[in-house]
Protein backbone atom coordinates (compact mmCIF):
# COMPACT_ATOMS: atom_id res chain seq x y z
CA UNK A 1 0.00 0.00 0.00
CA UNK A 2 1.08 3.49 -1.02
CA UNK A 3 2.31 5.29 2.05
CA UNK A 4 0.16 8.07 1.18
CA UNK A 5 -2.45 6.27 1.40
CA UNK A 6 -1.54 4.73 4.98
CA UNK A 7 -1.07 8.19 6.23
CA UNK A 8 -4.66 8.89 4.99
CA UNK A 9 -5.44 5.68 7.18
CA UNK A 10 -4.05 6.70 9.78
CA UNK A 11 -4.80 10.17 9.91
CA UNK A 12 -7.25 11.46 8.32
CA UNK A 13 -9.92 8.78 8.56
CA UNK A 14 -10.31 9.14 12.25
CA UNK A 15 -11.44 12.37 11.83
CA UNK A 16 -13.59 12.32 9.14
CA UNK A 17 -15.35 9.05 11.04
CA UNK A 18 -15.62 10.74 14.68
CA UNK A 19 -18.34 10.12 15.78
CA UNK A 20 -20.31 8.16 13.29
CA UNK A 21 -21.37 5.13 15.84
CA UNK A 22 -24.21 7.86 16.00
CA UNK A 23 -24.58 9.54 12.94
CA UNK A 24 -23.84 6.96 10.29
CA UNK A 25 -27.25 5.25 10.99
CA UNK A 26 -28.96 8.52 10.17
CA UNK A 27 -27.35 8.91 6.49
CA UNK A 28 -27.64 5.10 6.04
CA UNK A 29 -31.50 4.66 6.49
CA UNK A 30 -32.55 4.74 2.95
CA UNK A 31 -30.10 2.30 1.47
CA UNK A 32 -31.79 -0.05 -1.19
CA UNK A 33 -30.46 -2.03 -3.91
CA UNK A 34 -30.43 0.14 -6.00
CA UNK A 35 -28.94 3.68 -4.16
CA UNK A 36 -26.23 1.42 -2.38
CA UNK A 37 -22.92 3.31 -4.02
CA UNK A 38 -24.53 6.47 -4.22
CA UNK A 39 -25.71 6.89 -0.99
CA UNK A 40 -22.09 6.10 0.26
CA UNK A 41 -20.11 8.42 -2.19
CA UNK A 42 -22.72 11.16 -1.30
CA UNK A 43 -21.20 11.37 2.50
CA UNK A 44 -18.55 13.93 2.85
CA UNK A 45 -16.29 11.64 4.11
CA UNK A 46 -16.06 9.37 1.16
CA UNK A 47 -16.45 12.18 -1.00
CA UNK A 48 -12.80 13.58 0.72
CA UNK A 49 -12.01 9.95 0.73
CA UNK A 50 -12.50 9.59 -3.04
CA UNK A 51 -10.51 13.06 -3.91
CA UNK A 52 -7.60 12.09 -2.26
CA UNK A 53 -7.69 8.34 -3.48
CA UNK A 54 -7.84 10.28 -6.82
CA UNK A 55 -4.97 12.68 -5.74
CA UNK A 56 -2.78 9.17 -4.90
CA UNK A 57 -3.02 7.78 -8.16
CA UNK A 58 -2.40 11.22 -10.19
CA UNK A 59 -5.70 10.68 -12.18
CA UNK A 60 -7.99 13.35 -13.29
CA UNK A 61 -10.73 14.50 -11.23
CA UNK A 62 -13.55 13.11 -13.27
CA UNK A 63 -12.14 9.71 -13.27
CA UNK A 64 -14.39 6.69 -12.19
CA UNK A 65 -14.83 6.21 -8.45
CA UNK A 66 -15.23 2.00 -8.91
CA UNK A 67 -11.53 2.74 -11.37
CA UNK A 68 -10.13 4.36 -8.87
CA UNK A 69 -11.29 2.17 -5.52
CA UNK A 70 -10.70 -1.05 -8.06
CA UNK A 71 -7.01 0.14 -8.51
CA UNK A 72 -6.32 0.99 -4.59
CA UNK A 73 -8.31 -2.07 -3.77
CA UNK A 74 -9.70 0.74 -1.04
CA UNK A 75 -13.79 0.23 -0.01
CA UNK A 76 -15.70 2.99 0.88
CA UNK A 77 -15.45 4.47 4.19
CA UNK A 78 -19.56 3.32 4.37
CA UNK A 79 -18.51 -0.03 5.44
CA UNK A 80 -16.21 0.77 8.55
CA UNK A 81 -18.71 3.24 9.58
CA UNK A 82 -21.46 1.10 9.46
CA UNK A 83 -19.61 -1.85 11.17
CA UNK A 84 -18.84 0.93 13.74
CA UNK A 85 -22.20 1.84 14.38
CA UNK A 86 -23.83 -1.62 14.66
CA UNK A 87 -20.73 -2.72 17.09
CA UNK A 88 -21.50 0.71 19.25
CA UNK A 89 -25.69 -0.56 19.27
CA UNK A 90 -24.49 -4.08 20.59
CA UNK A 91 -22.53 -2.79 23.49
CA UNK A 92 -25.03 -0.56 24.51
CA UNK A 93 -27.80 -3.31 24.11
CA UNK A 94 -25.80 -5.47 26.14
CA UNK A 95 -25.40 -3.06 29.01
CA UNK A 96 -29.52 -2.32 28.93
CA UNK A 97 -30.02 -6.20 28.59
CA UNK A 98 -27.73 -6.98 31.79
CA UNK A 99 -29.57 -4.16 33.82
CA UNK A 100 -33.08 -6.20 32.53
CA UNK A 101 -34.91 -2.76 33.14
CA UNK A 102 -35.11 0.80 31.06
CA UNK A 103 -32.25 2.31 33.20
CA UNK A 104 -32.15 5.66 33.14
CA UNK A 105 -29.21 6.61 34.85
CA UNK A 106 -26.90 7.23 31.80
CA UNK A 107 -27.39 9.41 29.22
CA UNK A 108 -26.51 6.48 26.64
CA UNK A 109 -29.07 4.43 28.48
CA UNK A 110 -32.03 7.06 28.27
CA UNK A 111 -31.13 8.00 24.58
CA UNK A 112 -31.37 4.18 23.60
CA UNK A 113 -34.82 3.74 25.64
CA UNK A 114 -35.86 7.30 23.90
CA UNK A 115 -35.06 5.85 20.51
CA UNK A 116 -36.83 2.33 20.79
CA UNK A 117 -40.00 4.28 22.08
CA UNK A 118 -39.61 6.57 18.75
CA UNK A 119 -38.89 3.64 16.55
CA UNK A 120 -41.91 1.48 17.72
CA UNK A 121 -44.01 5.25 16.50
CA UNK A 122 -42.19 4.26 13.15
CA UNK A 123 -39.89 7.57 13.64
CA UNK A 124 -36.96 6.88 11.88
CA UNK A 125 -34.52 7.13 14.82
CA UNK A 126 -30.99 5.78 15.23
CA UNK A 127 -32.57 2.00 16.44
CA UNK A 128 -34.29 2.17 12.86
CA UNK A 129 -31.25 3.21 10.61
CA UNK A 130 -29.25 -0.25 12.44
CA UNK A 131 -31.97 -2.26 11.92
CA UNK A 132 -32.13 -1.21 7.90
CA UNK A 133 -28.80 -1.34 7.37
CA UNK A 134 -28.72 -4.95 8.68
CA UNK A 135 -31.87 -6.33 6.79
CA UNK A 136 -30.71 -4.37 3.62
CA UNK A 137 -27.08 -6.33 4.39
CA UNK A 138 -29.36 -9.61 5.09
CA UNK A 139 -28.04 -9.96 8.56
CA UNK A 140 -31.55 -9.18 9.89
CA UNK A 141 -30.68 -12.59 12.17
CA UNK A 142 -28.51 -10.61 14.35
CA UNK A 143 -30.97 -7.92 14.61
CA UNK A 144 -33.17 -10.94 16.24
CA UNK A 145 -30.58 -12.79 18.13
CA UNK A 146 -28.13 -9.68 18.73
CA UNK A 147 -27.55 -11.15 23.06
CA UNK A 148 -26.53 -14.38 22.32
CA UNK A 149 -23.47 -13.72 19.83
CA UNK A 150 -20.19 -12.28 20.46
CA UNK A 151 -19.80 -8.56 19.29
CA UNK A 152 -16.06 -9.85 17.66
CA UNK A 153 -17.74 -12.55 15.34
CA UNK A 154 -20.40 -10.30 14.17
CA UNK A 155 -17.73 -7.68 13.39
CA UNK A 156 -16.15 -10.54 11.34
CA UNK A 157 -19.51 -11.42 9.82
CA UNK A 158 -20.31 -7.57 9.34
CA UNK A 159 -17.08 -7.09 7.32
CA UNK A 160 -17.39 -10.08 5.45
CA UNK A 161 -21.30 -9.41 4.30
CA UNK A 162 -20.37 -5.51 3.76
CA UNK A 163 -17.45 -6.26 1.85
CA UNK A 164 -19.06 -9.20 -0.54
CA UNK A 165 -22.06 -6.87 -1.32
CA UNK A 166 -19.88 -4.28 -2.54
CA UNK A 167 -17.58 -6.19 -4.77
CA UNK A 168 -20.77 -7.38 -6.44
CA UNK A 169 -21.79 -4.11 -6.98
CA UNK A 170 -18.52 -2.89 -7.89
CA UNK A 171 -18.84 -5.41 -10.59
CA UNK A 172 -21.65 -5.03 -12.17
CA UNK A 173 -20.62 -1.01 -12.07
CA UNK A 174 -17.20 -1.83 -13.77
CA UNK A 175 -19.54 -3.74 -16.38
CA UNK A 176 -22.11 -1.92 -16.74
CA UNK A 177 -22.67 -0.59 -20.35
CA UNK A 178 -23.56 2.87 -18.72
CA UNK A 179 -19.76 3.72 -18.13
CA UNK A 180 -18.52 1.68 -21.12
CA UNK A 181 -16.06 3.65 -22.26
CA UNK A 182 -14.20 4.96 -19.27
CA UNK A 183 -14.24 1.27 -17.91
CA UNK A 184 -13.72 -0.87 -20.63
CA UNK A 185 -9.92 -0.91 -20.51
CA UNK A 186 -10.12 -0.80 -16.62
CA UNK A 187 -12.71 -4.21 -16.36
CA UNK A 188 -10.41 -5.70 -19.42
CA UNK A 189 -7.09 -5.41 -17.41
CA UNK A 190 -8.54 -6.59 -14.17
Amino acid sequence: MNISMKLFISLIVPILTYGSEIWAPYIFQDLNETNSSTVCDKTPAESLHIKCCKLILGVNRTSTNAAVRGELGSFPLALDMIIHSIDYWLLINRDQHKLMTADTSTLRSRALYESKILSDAACKTWITGIQKVLIHINLSNIWDDHINASRSTIAKDLRSALQAKYENIWLAHIHSPRDSNKMRTFANSK
